[in-house]
């Protein structure tokens, strides 16, 4: 694999979520600082968020062993069902969700039909990195734990961003973002 990223393809999450949703414009600034071009597109089925059109989608773009992937929410799930059976360079993945959360609009997206296979996704990327906000109303802690353990992400926990949208997260940086990244980097 290559030292560093090329791209980056950004997924957001459903429910109405787009390409310009929350910390995307901030972390895609970042990003660009080190010369990575930058994907944000808008998902079909942005609502739903189903698999079956999410994945087809993903794999379109042809992320390989130079990009990362940057996902929200739902798009976190899109982003490691990727990893699963494909290299990539690296994840970024905000509010991480594995789980349908109670809500049965996630759970008929089909991303959680089936275990996630961590020893897969993990092998398939040189690094991954979460954001979680402690203060999060949908994606527990102890989710973001339980990926954090399985994937020997590195982690930020930071509180006051609710779910990184834009309704809840109307500051212009993420702290230690920057410094870890530049070690990632």
């Amino acid at each position: 694999m290559m030292a560093k990223p090329t791209r980056a393809i950004f997924i957001h999450g459903n429910r109405g979520a787009n390409a310009d949703s929350g910390c995307f414009p901030y972390i895609a600034a970042c990003l660009q600082r080190y010369g990575i071009e930058i994907l944000r597109p808008n998902l079909p089925d942005s609502v739903r968020g189903r698999m079956k059109y999410w994945m087809p989608f993903i794999e379109s773009l042809k992320p390989d062993r130079e990009t990362l992937l940057i996902g929200h929410s739902s798009g976190t799930s899109a982003a490691l069902r990727y990893a699963e059976n494909n290299e990539v360079f690296g994840s970024i993945l905000i509010s991480t969700q594995v789980n349908d959360c109670g809500f049965e609009l996630e759970r008929r997206t089909g991303f959680y039909d089936d275990p996630f296979n961590w020893k897969e996704i993990k092998s398939n990327q040189q690094w991954i990195l979460q954001i979680h906000a402690k203060d999060d109303p949908y994606i527990s802690v102890e989710d973001t734990l339980t990926v954090h353990e399985n994937l020997v992400s590195s982690l930020i926990l930071t509180e006051g961003y609710g779910h990184f949208t834009q309704f809840d997260c109307d500051k212009d940086s993420i702290p230690g973002f920057e410094e870890l990244l530049s070690k990632k980097m």
